[in-house]
Parts: C-alpha cells; sequence; structure tokens
C-alpha cells in the first residue's frame, strides 16, 4: 500500500545516510548516494499520489501542490545547512595556521556531517508514516470499502465521506464495464492524451531551463563564477529562499485559478 511504500523509501533513505557518512572510497559512496537518489524518487512519486486520494476535493490542488513547497522547503534548508557547516571549516582552517592535514581532516568531517544531518528528516517522515491511515481509495480498490469510509470520516463529514464512497463506486462501475466491453484502462485514451501531453511538455520546458541543475548545484557554480566559498553558501541560501517564498504564491492560487 501507499503507507508500506513511505516507510520502506524513509528506511532505504535512511540506510544510504548511513552508507555515505561512513564511506571510506569511492564505490561505497556512489552506491550510497544512488541508494539515496533512489528512494528519494520513491518519495516524490508516492506523496503526491497519497495526497490525491486523501485530500477532499474542495481542497485537493493545494494538497497536491504543498508537496511541492516543501520540496523548496528542504532546498532551502539544504542550503542552510551547507552554509552552516562551510562557516565551521573556514573558522576551523583558520585556527590551524595551514595544516594542511588537519584542514584536510577538517573538510572531511563537514561534508560527512552535511550528509548526516539529512537523516533526521527521515527519521521524522518515517515516524510520521507510521501514524497516517492508508489512501481510502487504496482501500477501496481492494475490496475494503469499510475501512475507506472509515478513512474517509477522518477528515470529513459523513455526507461528504459516502458522496467520495459513491463517486469511487461510480468509477469503479464505468472501469468495469469499459474492460467488458473490451476496452482498457489505457492512459492513451482520448481524454487522458492532451492532460499527458500537456504534462510532458511541461516537464520537458521544466529540464530544459536548466532550473534543476541551478538549484542542485548553485554553491558550485556561484563558487566558479567567483565568489568565494562562503559568498557562494550565503548567496544559494538566499535563491532557495526566494524559490520558496514565490513557491508560496503558487500554492495559494492553484485552487483559485483551476
Amino acid at each position: 500500500g501507499r503507507k508500506k511504500a513511505m516507510l520502506v523509501s524513509a528506511l532505504l533513505f535512511a540506510v544510504s545516510v548511513v552508507m555515505i557518512v561512513m564511506a571510506k572510497g569511492f564505490w561505497p559512496l556512489f552506491f550510497g548516494r544512488t541508494l539515496q537518489g533512489l528512494s528519494a524518487g520513491m518519495i516524490a512519486v508516492i506523496i503526491p499520489v497519497f495526497m490525491s486520494e486523501c485530500v477532499p476535493a474542495q481542497i485537493r490542488g493545494i494538497g497536491s501542490t504543498v508537496f511541492q513547497l516543501c520540496i523548496t522547503l528542504g532546498i532551502l534548508l539544504a542550503m542552510a545547512a551547507g552554509a552552516y557547516y562551510q562557516a565551521g571549516v573556514n573558522d576551523a582552517v583558520a585556527g590551524v595556521a595551514g595544516d594542511a592535514t588537519q584542514i584536510l581532516a577538517v573538510q572531511d568531517e563537514a561534508w560527512r556531517n552535511m550528509f548526516r544531518s539529512s537523516l533526521w528528516p527521515a527519521v521524522v517522515f518515517f515516524f510520521v508514516a507510521m501514524g497516517v491511515s492508508e489512501s481510502p481509495r487504496w482501500l477501496f480498490r481492494r475490496g475494503r470499502k469499510a475501512q475507506a469510509l472509515e478513512v474517509l470520516l477522518q477528515g470529513r463529514d459523513r455526507a461528504q465521506a459516502e458522496l467520495e464512497m459513491r463517486e469511487m463506486e461510480e468509477v469503479a462501475g464505468a472501469a468495469q464495464e469499459r474492460r467488458a466491453g473490451g476496452g482498457g484502462d489505457s492512459l492513451f485514451q482520448r481524454h487522458y492524451v492532451v492532460p499527458l501531453i500537456l504534462a510532458v511538455v511541461l516537464l520537458g520546458i521544466n529540464q530544459a531551463t536548466g532550473i534543476v541543475a541551478v538549484f542542485t548545484f548553485p554553491v558550485v557554480m556561484l563558487h566558479q563564477s567567483g565568489l568565494s566559498e562562503s559568498a557562494a553558501s550565503h548567496t544559494g541560501v538566499w535563491l532557495a529562499l526566494t524559490n520558496f517564498t514565490v513557491t508560496i504564491f503558487g500554492v495559494l492560487l492553484v485552487d483559485r485559478l483551476g
């Protein structure tokens, strides 16, 4: 189910952090980062689906896009953590008077601490996921209708919950009729094609702008452009803060504009 997938992704992320922090060579670091990317990808798919299946219809848009807001908040916190550890490295390096061995030790400890700090969100996410209910639509599709209704009643009144149950019944009935008539639930049906094309085009445009690279490696880019490591770290924080602030307006508008 959705809940189990969230728990697994949190555990995989936590394991990846341990692998990275304890890495003593390229391959342990490579496999740790690969596992971290896979677990983050799982979370990026599971959470929007879970939100869309659980949130009441009248706030479903904002409920789903809050996930994007949380991503920008995560980027901001990551940048802030990087700037914090960068400042610590600068202070420590200034105190060892050019000793190359000690400088390397300080830098090695700093990047490991950066990754170690990402363990806490995974731990919090795991325990929060343990306390959430399974998606009502997932339960419904598996014939557990009483449990689905019980979950719906946790977030809306009985009239709204029963309405959504009837809607799920209608959708399930329509799907069964299509299958009986030789039709399928293919994503390439006529009424899905236009939204699918729009989604793919928007994702392509998003990637083409390079924004993913900008918010993945801003400190590196700024440092290579001529800024000091400290200035690059702090500028990266301001960029992330701007991204987070602008995203708030988008989240607030999504249900109003449709």
